[in-house]
């Protein structure tokens, strides 16, 4: 029987309507909200071996009766599974079973309503087939008139069972370290995926992933932001609104870290369990300094209504400059992969906001960021001494005068590598020195030649990367001879550059085919572009003298995703 839910809007929570798969995890959307009201000797059984791609298992919509002993089975393959459903005053309790096993009792009871929660979560199963079991336990408490149950939604995790399943908000856990080579010790779980990372003071970091499935959880749901506690491994989740995938940030010189942009909501998979998420490109974080030891009261804040940016922005870049506010650097309209001139922002703008070149806080057009394309999100980008900025995208260099709205050019990146996404390497602002009068050089390492107006169909994930570090002295004289090239020992795409107190720079991480991004080319590892993990971090010394090997490989290193230097 089919119910119009326009009628039901009281009783129902938001309906579904499709269905996404991201990185390892698998969800079944049901169509229609249902009541687990059906006779116990007859449950409702569904079942599905999950597989990548997109799918959608269809329920039926019940009427709303609220029998005890009511049932639902459902059958999956993997190392996890969520519930997502409904709380609120008209809802009861549940009893949840696993492989026939009693696992915990739910109670979704709630004074107001509540939609998209996670009801039901574990991570630890073995990685082989399962059956999980919910039963409405019929149970009326005090106010409690009608003990309904439903299920919006299972999530599916896929891949090998970690070897601890979070089960608080300390995640504080120690592994043993490998016999030789690198030692890995873990010392607390950051509760979500730490896409992009900070410090923000001497004890905490603060974590950003986009909209996921973390085992954090906050106002019912989980979360995608966290403060993690270096002294006591202890995790605080944040209430972010928007979504902060392919964001960027920086700190203005109060304190004040300034994160912008994001994805938008993709209308053709939202779903109860993406969390009421706000759409991020035009969004605006802000972290206030936090002065309390174990970040009490530290939280983001986002006010979408009054505070966000003058146009959308899908993998800027934010720097912050002379008089202390931030310039935001190009980015893309809308979500997608590589840029193109239907999609591109080719501007700049300002946080706080400000009148210059007549443009009143508006956008300002960049002509740089149109001749850069495709490969040209996420500009590498520094300020200098005079105040000017470095920016390097694609396979092009300039310093903009933000001030006068001017572009110098600047010679070509050597050999064709591209340097920023998808071909994406990684720059420095090398140490300014009374040795070198504080003459601001820039290091770029890294990149591919891949063509970026090749379709995607037409790449792959095994294609070359660049082993190319090439240097330039932003001086007259400098820019007049051009870029020095250096080699490191083994190619990369993705790598990280760490600049240490010692004027050395730590390179580590990246791939050694392929390009950045996920689900977009050929011979994809998994979802990924790309391939070949490079594991051996190695060390430059930009003043090593000519004629003398400049990199120095280290041991062979596990591979991490996101690398800074945090205080001791």
């Amino acid at each position: 029987m089919r119910i119009d839910s326009s009628h039901l809007f009281f009783w129902l929570c938001l309906l579904m309507r499709n269905v996404h798969v991201q990185k390892i995890i698998t969800m079944f959307i049901f169509h229609y909200h249902f009541y687990l009201d059906h006779h116990p000797n007859t449950p409702n059984r569904y079942s599905h071996a999950p597989s990548l791609g997109h799918l959608s298992v269809r329920l039926p919509l019940s009427l709303l009766h609220y029998r005890q002993g009511a049932t639902v089975y459902f059958t999956f393959s993997g190392t996890g599974i969520e519930w997502f459903g409904c709380m609120g005053p008209r809802h009861g309790s549940a009893h949840v079973y696993i492989d026939g096993h009693y696992v915990q009792r739910i109670d979704a009871y709630a004074r107001r309503d509540r939609v998209q929660q996670r009801l039901f979560w574990t991570y630890d199963l073995s990685p082989s087939k399962h059956t999980m079991k919910i039963v409405n336990a019929g149970k009326k408490g005090k106010h409690r008139w009608y003990p309904g149950i439903d299920v919006d939604a299972f999530v599916v995790t896929e891949g090998a069972a970690p070897s601890q399943q979070p089960r608080s908000q300390n995640f504080a856990l120690r592994a043993a370290p490998s016999s030789q080579g690198w030692k890995l010790v873990q010392q607390g779980t950051t509760g979500v995926n730490a896409m992009q990372l900070a410090i923000i003071s001497p004890s905490h970091a603060i974590i950003m992933d986009k909209v996921e499935h973390n085992p954090l959880t906050v106002d019912g749901h989980p979360a995608w932001g966290a403060l993690y506690n270096f002294n006591t491994h202890q995790v605080t989740p944040l209430h972010m609104k928007s979504n902060s995938f392919c964001a960027s940030g920086a700190f203005l010189s109060n304190g004040t870290l300034v994160s912008v942009g994001g994805n938008p909501v993709i209308e053709d998979y939202t779903t109860p369990i993406d969390f009421g998420q706000v759409d991020g490109r035009q969004a605006l974080r802000l972290f206030a300094p936090c002065k309390t030891a174990d970040a009490s009261g530290c939280d983001i804040y986002e006010n979408t209504e009054r505070i966000r940016l003058a146009s959308p922005r899908w993998y800027p870049t934010v720097v912050r400059i002379q008089d202390g506010s931030v310039i935001i650097i190009g980015g893309s309209i809308r979500g997608g992969w590589i840029n193109n001139s239907t999609v591109n922002n080719p501007t700049v703008e300002f946080y706080p906001p400000k009148n210059i070149h007549g443009e009143n806080g508006t956008p300002i057009r960049i002509q740089f960021l149109i001749d850069t394309l495709n490969s040209n999100l996420f500009p590498i980008a520094f300020v200098l001494p005079d105040g000017c900025i470095f920016v390097a995208a694609n396979r092009d260099a300039m310093i903009y005068n933000w001030q006068e709205n001017k572009e110098q050019r600047l010679p070509q990146i050597p050999n064709g590598v591209r340097v920023t996404y998808p071909m994406t390497g990684t720059g420095l602002l090398l140490p300014l020195t009374p040795e070198n009068d504080y003459a601001p050089e820039v290091l770029i390492c890294g990149g591919s030649t891949v063509d970026d107006k090749k379709p995607s169909s037409e790449m792959s994930s095994k294609d070359p990367t660049s082993n190319q570090c090439a240097r330039l002295l932003l001086t007259s004289e400098g820019i007049a001879k051009g870029w020095s090239v250096e080699h490191m020992p083994e190619a990369r795409t993705m790598p990280d550059a760490v600049l240490l107190p010692t004027g050395n720079v730590v390179i580590v991480n990246g791939a050694g085919t392929g390009v950045s991004g996920y689900g977009n080319v050929r011979d994809q590892v998994g979802h990924s572009n790309a391939d070949a993990p490079v594991r051996t971090p190695v060390l430059y010394d930009p003043l090593r003298l000519k004629g003398t090997a400049s990199f120095k490989a280290c041991r062979k290193a596990p591979s991490h995703g996101c690398t800074t230097r945090r205080p001791r």
